[in-house]
C-alpha cells in the first residue's frame, strides 16, 4: 500500500496539481458469481494416453473483506481520480454442474457443497482505474469506478480425493457507490462491484475415478469468471497538500 500511495503522489505531482483528496476505507462484501470451466487434457497411464475433458458451472455464494483507496487531485464538484481496490472473499455455499469425459465414456457432474464439507475455496482479486465523483450535497457523493483487475482462486476439494484447482484470470471491474457523510473526515460508504474475467490460466489435480490414477492439468480459460457483490465500507479523507516550486 505504501508503495502505491508514493506512486500517486509522484503522478500528482509531476502534473503540479497543489491540492488533493485522499479515501482510504474498508469493510465487507457478500457476493456470489458464476465460474465455468472447459478444460481439455491428456494424460498417460500404463503406455495408454486418454484424453479428458471437464465441462461444468459452479454458482457461488462468497462474503469477504475489501479495502480502497481512492485518490482526486481536486475538492470540485465533479472529480475524476485514480482508484485502488483489494478484496478477499471465501466461497461458503455452491452448487455445480456439468459433465467430465474420459476418452468416449462421459459423466454427469451435479455436486452441491458448502463450507461444512471440507470444501475451502478462497478468492482475491485486485483492481486498479479511473475514478469519477460527483457531489450530491455536503452529506451525499457518488462514485462510479471503472479499471482493470486480476483475480487469484484456491481451491482444494477434500470430498472428492483432494482435488486442487489454481485460476489467474484478468478482466475488468466496475463500482457504483454512494458515500454518506458522518463528518468532512468520516463517511459509511455502500455500493455494489462486478468483475468479468477476460482471460486465465488453470492448473490443477484431479482424481480420474475410471482408471483409477490421479493427474495434473493445465488449460486457459476465456470469459469464464462473472462476480457482483454488495459492499460496506466505513472510510477516512485526508487532505493533503504539494506545493509546487517557485520559478526562477
Amino acid at each position: 500500500m505504501k508503495k502505491y500511495i508514493f506512486t500517486v503522489l509522484i503522478i500528482l505531482c509531476s502534473v503540479n496539481i497543489y491540492t488533493q483528496e485522499m479515501q482510504i476505507s474498508g469493510g465487507n462484501d457478500f457476493g456470489g458469481g458464476v465460474f465455468k470451466v472447459n478444460n481439455d487434457f491428456w494424460f498417460n497411464s500404463g503406455g495408454n494416453y486418454y484424453f479428458c475433458n471437464e465441462d461444468s458451472t459452479t454458482a457461488f455464494f462468497a462474503p469477504g473483506l475489501s479495502f480502497t483507496i481512492r485518490v482526486f487531485p481536486d475538492d470540485n464538484t465533479f472529480s475524476r481520480g485514480f482508484v485502488f481496490r483489494s478484496r478477499v472473499m471465501f466461497i461458503t455455499n455452491g452448487k455445480m454442474f456439468g459433465t467430465i469425459t474420459v476418452n468416449d465414456y462421459s459423466e454427469r457432474i451435479s455436486e452441491t457443497f458448502s463450507i461444512s464439507d471440507d470444501f475451502s475455496t478462497s478468492i482475491m482479486d485486485f483492481g486498479l482505474g479511473e475514478s469519477v465523483r460527483y457531489k450530491i450535497s455536503d452529506r451525499l457523493q457518488f462514485h462510479t469506478d471503472l479499471g482493470v483487475n486480476l483475480t487469484w482462486m484456491d481451491s482444494e476439494d477434500n470430498m472428492n480425493n483432494n482435488n486442487t484447482f489454481n485460476y489467474l484470470g484478468a478482466g475488468v471491474f466496475s463500482d457504483l457507490a454512494f458515500q454518506v457523510n458522518f463528518t468532512p473526515k468520516l463517511y459509511l460508504e455502500l455500493g455494489s462491484n462486478a468483475i468479468i474475467n477476460i482471460f486465465s490460466s488453470q492448473k490443477g489435480k484431479m482424481q480420474i475415478p475410471e482408471v483409477n490414477i490421479k493427474t495434473e492439468y493445465e488449460d486457459t480459460g476465456r470469459l469464464d469468471l462473472v462476480s457482483v457483490a454488495f459492499y460496506i465500507q466505513i472510510g477516512w479523507r485526508y487532505d493533503l497538500k504539494i506545493k509546487k516550486k517557485p520559478d526562477h
